[in-house]
């Protein structure tokens, strides 16, 4: 990547927007056109949705007509910017130019080359490639969707950079040059440790060793008053550094702070039992002593329901006593697992008087990948006051015992926050322990031994309305309360985010937001600063497997309510074991309900977002042949089932689309339960089922309705009695009932009116109708 010449077009994003064609600084349009220019520089020859331009463009608050007004600036930003090659793709927009002409990419692609040549060269590599900077990125933007979303990363690269500068420097001997920078930088990031080290070094090579040791003493005190942490490996390696150790030294010997003293009576030291220094048993007596660190988010003032679970962690804290308890919270995105985990750490403070500690694994970030172990065992081992390990995975072991040795003398709560897995916290977990550890995972937690599993669902309507209601205040959102929740799914976070929404607007009407969540955007509805909906489903869909990935995409394509295994094989266009599996995984991931025995269904948002992600990632004609091969799966077993029901005279030619099913009573429970699902199935035509395949699956359900209607005790003509029979039994309603479920479910009457009651069995009647009249029959009979 070379960089610009004179005569080309050079951007410039680190510091203010700033454009030059051919060396004369450009005049820039208005403030949105200027917004849409950074959006589409940050990612050069790459699409960028319209969704996301409009986001960029009006901070998540866009008028009615954003889309339009986005091509009205693309427009603009043509006419301004002459060959550079704005192009519309009907899904958004990319900007074909060169990365070397943005300074943003040039500094990237310095900094990997530079991993390339020798030291010295590497240093001056380094050097021009943080020269581009010329203050904070996109500093007059005034996005703040793009500064919340790239300067954060832009910054993590930019102090990547001069941390490893200022290892070359030292290195070759020229330390003291980059003192400035660090003192600078260590006021405006006070907890990040390396640049304190550097810092430190720089002085000591320098022969500065007082100054090194002043600098320890400050970073020291902020981790202590800030974090609770003592300083890290690199810290205190800096700290025995021959010049800043003997000045330490000497000061001690002076009458000033001596290198770290430890008290006797630490919590370290003490054994299980022995009384806290001060308190009113111990040894002191006296006033009790402080508390430990409470390191534990703020507890929600608006917590609502939960009401069984947090008696059952009330139980199981108590039934604990001075052994270890462990809770496994498991749920979907945004179903509220932290927010239960922090309450619960709250209430049961006083029963652990050595602390609470609270660490996010990053199992299912955005921002970052998850936290490895040895990482997590090293903040850990610093928050409980121990010197931490060596960031290197050979000391995890080691790292893991001296963890479990620290919790064995103390009574502690630790919360650790998004697991990807049992696997990422089986070595955070303590030994022999008076402590509760409470680990919340959107993945399977079984694993782990000893862990009491506390599956987390949706609120209730009832609870989710009273969040809704105790966000927003008043009575603005009182009479909508119901219908948002449900349009919300009863989802804690869809909850949260649309009250919240609602209560910065006072002006905007709650029935205004009712018909945005029932409109095609409520996912873009259910969005506010950094936090939404669709993002927390987002970072669960990115840890899945392919394999796992299309099956999910897939049932966001189902016509119906709810799939068994078999339909969800014939949409996925694979096996019924393979799709079993795939299933269960989703299962474990929390991404899929399993709500009766092999009877599957997504939640409404995930269901949402799946048919999204099925737009994006796959082919019009893939999804138009996966809905296809369902709705053939549903026209072969409903032939075979009216046909076990009421067998013909002769036999027909076979098709090939029959399908197994060995008896009446499997017939009509099958029938029965699928009902709703092969009605929507002959409406999706529109998506996929050709028109022959609907007109059949029509016929067959009206065939169906018949038999319900006057098939009862009469054997409707047929060659047997037998389906009659079925359907006009109490048993044969009992099967019907039950079908699906694993269970003969207890039906009160016979099966006349299956799924939904007499008004909903005539209007799909009406329908099914209705849709006979537009596509007509060709011949007659079920097959």
């Amino acid at each position: 990547m070379e960089p610009t010449r004179q005569d080309e077009t050079d951007f410039r994003l680190l510091g203010d927007l700033d454009v030059r064609l051919g060396g004369v600084r450009w005049q820039a349009p208005s403030r949105k056109p200027r917004r849409l220019l950074a959006a589409l520089l940050l990612e050069p020859r790459r699409q960028v949705t319209k969704d996301r331009l409009v986001e960029a463009v009006w901070d998540g608050t866009p008028p009615r007509s954003a889309v339009g007004a986005i091509q009205v600036y693309a427009s603009q930003l043509r006419r301004a910017l002459p060959g550079c090659g704005l192009v519309y793709s009907g899904e958004g927009y990319l900007l074909d130019i060169d990365p070397a002409s943005v300074d943003l990419h040039r500094f990237r692609h310095l900094v990997a080359h530079a991993e390339t040549l020798p030291t010295e060269e590497r240093a001056a590599a380094l050097r021009s490639a943080l020269g581009l900077f010329r203050g904070r990125p996109l500093a007059d933007i005034g996005s703040d969707t793009l500064r919340r979303e790239i300067e954060p990363v832009i910054e993590e690269e930019r102090l990547h950079a001069l941390e490893h500068l200022a290892e070359l420097e030292l290195a070759l001997g020229r330390g003291a040059r980059l003192v400035p920078d660090l003192l600078r930088l260590t006021g405006e990031h006070p907890l990040r440790e390396r640049l304190w080290e550097l810092l430190m070094r720089c002085q000591a090579g320098a022969g500065r060793g007082r100054d090194a040791a002043e600098t320890f003493e400050r970073a020291r005190t902020l981790l202590r008053e800030e974090l609770g942490v003592e300083p890290g490996p690199g810290l205190r390696e800096a700290a025995r550094l021959p010049g800043v150790r003997a000045t330490r030294v000497e000061a001690a010997a002076g009458g000033g702070e001596a290198p770290a003293p430890r008290s006797e009576e630490s919590p370290r030291t003490r054994t299980r039992g022995t009384p806290r220094p001060g308190h009113a048993d111990g040894p002191a007596g006296g006033r009790p002593a402080p508390p430990g660190p409470n390191m534990l988010p703020r507890d929600l003032p608006d917590f609502t329901g939960r009401t069984a679970e947090l008696a059952r962690a009330r139980e199981l804290i108590a039934a604990a006593g001075t052994s270890t308890a462990i809770l496994a919270v498991t749920g979907m995105p945004g179903v509220g697992k932290t927010a239960l985990a922090t309450h619960v750490a709250h209430r049961a403070g006083t029963r652990y008087p050595d602390g609470r500690l609270f660490l996010d694994l990053h199992g299912h970030s955005a921002e970052r990948g998850p936290l490895p172990v040895h990482e997590a065992l090293d903040l850990l081992l610093r928050m409980a006051g121990e010197p931490g390990c060596r960031q290197d995975e050979g000391e995890i072991a080691l790292a893991a015992a001296r963890w479990r040795a620290a919790l064995t003398r103390r009574r502690l709560i630790v919360v650790l926050d998004d697991a990807v897995e049992a696997a990422h916290v089986r070595l955070l977990l303590p030994g022999d322990s008076a402590s509760l550890v409470i680990v919340t995972s959107r993945g399977p937690l079984a694993e782990l031994d000893g862990a009491h599993p506390m599956p987390l669902g949706i609120l209730t309507t009832a609870e989710a309305g009273a969040l809704f209601t105790g966000i927003v205040g008043g009575s603005a959102g009182t009479a909508s309360a119901p219908e948002v929740a449900r349009l919300c799914g009863n989802l804690p976070l869809a909850v949260r985010l649309a009250a919240v929404s609602l209560r910065q607007r006072p002006t905007r009407p709650a029935p205004e937001l009712v018909r945005a969540l029932r409109g095609a955007s409520a996912l873009d509805e259910l969005r506010l600063g950094s936090r939404s909906v669709g993002q927390a489903f987002d970072a669960s869909y990115r840890t899945l497997p392919e394999p796992e990935r299309r099956v999910f995409r897939t049932l966001g394509l189902l016509p119906g309510p709810d799939t068994d295994s078999a339909a969800a094989a014939a949409l996925a266009g694979a096996t019924s074991d393979g799709t079993r599996r795939l299933l269960e995984r989703l299962l474990d991931r929390n991404l899929l309900e399993q709500h009766a025995r092999d009877r599957f269904r997504l939640h409404p948002l995930l269901r949402r977002y799946a048919v999204l992600a099925a737009r994006r990632e796959d082919p019009e004609p893939d999804r138009r042949a996966a809905v296809a091969r369902l709705v053939d799966h549903y026209l072969g077993n409903a032939r075979s089932a009216l046909r076990a029901l009421c067998p013909p005279r002769t036999p027909p030619a076979a098709d090939g689309t029959e399908r197994g099913l060995p008896d009446p009573w499997a017939a009509a429970g099958w029938l029965t339960v699928e009902r709703p699902n092969l009605v929507a199935a002959v409406h999706a035509t529109h998506t996929g089922a050709p028109s022959d395949q609907a007109r059949a699956l029509a016929r067959a359900l009206l065939r169906y309705d018949r038999l319900l209607r006057t098939g009862v005790g009469t054997g409707l003509g047929c060659g047997s009695g037998s389906g009659a029979t079925v359907l006009g039994t109490r048993a044969g309603a009992a099967a019907v009932g039950g079908a699906g479920t694993g269970a003969a479910a207890p039906v009160p009457r016979p099966a006349v009116l299956p799924l939904g009651g007499r008004q909903t069995e005539l209007g799909q009647r009406q329908d099914l109708r209705r849709r006979r009249a537009v596509v007509p029959e060709r011949g007659g009979g079920v097959g």
